[in-house]
């Protein structure tokens, strides 16, 4: 896995607080890739914890690919309609995950 994905990625989980044995670590709530994901509460639960921790990395990822920004990538994933803290929230990834400039696109951060 990229090393910018996997800061940001681990950033996440650290964020949401879950168990380390939690199986969607990301408290992502689908999983667009599966034909049929289970979703139960509002969240996609996947079938173990590797599977969790790949869907949230492949929407980490596809974020970046898309030209997203940190703000607009947690603006996304922790949205003030879902959370009243979306802004510690952006601010603790972005310290966790040593990014300088939560406004620049993340694909200026990748290393080639």
């Amino acid at each position: 896995m990229n090393d910018l994905i996997q800061r940001i990625t681990n950033a996440i989980f650290r964020q949401e607080g879950m168990p380390s044995d939690y199986p969607n670590p990301g408290n992502l709530r689908s999983a667009p890739w599966l034909p049929h994901p289970i979703i139960e509460d509002g969240f996609w639960q996947p079938a173990s914890r590797t599977q969790g921790v790949a869907g949230a990395a492949h929407c980490v990822a596809l974020r970046i690919a898309e030209g997203q920004s940190l703000a607009q990538l947690i603006s996304g994933w922790a949205p003030a309609s879902d959370n009243n803290k979306t802004s510690v929230y952006l601010q603790n990834v972005k310290l966790w995950a040593g990014i300088p400039d939560e406004t620049v696109p993340l694909q200026n951060y990748i290393e080639l």
